[in-house]
């Protein structure tokens, strides 16, 4: 029986800085209502909708691939260089954190 995750962590450091018109990955962790990590068998978890959400991405180039144990990677490619934010969706909820401050170089 699977779970469905209530949140998840991110590394902050692999979002604070990413380049500009190129493929930029990061992964997230689902975690329980306590904080644990949620880890899953190798399927996709059942019910369970991740999505990104950012005016500074193009959204035609975000892939979110599930790598099991709970962690899906996560590719977006920012469109400009400067400040974006970067929205992380649970079951089209914000997670604990979200969005991410994050900033674009040339």
């Amino acid at each position: 029986v699977h779970n469905t995750p209530k949140s998840f962590v991110i590394n902050e450091e692999e979002v604070s800085q990413m380049k500009a018109m190129t493929e930029n990955v990061f992964t997230i962790q689902a975690v329980d209502k306590w904080g644990n990590k949620a880890i899953y068998s190798e399927e996709h978890p059942h019910n369970t909708l991740v999505s990104i959400e950012s005016e500074g991405i193009d959204t035609s180039a975000t892939q979110i691939s599930y790598s099991g144990g709970g962690k899906y990677e996560i590719t977006v490619t920012p469109i400009l260089a400067g400040e974006i934010q970067l929205e992380i969706r649970l079951n089209s909820k914000s997670i604990d954190g979200s969005p991410w401050s994050t900033s674009v170089y040339p």
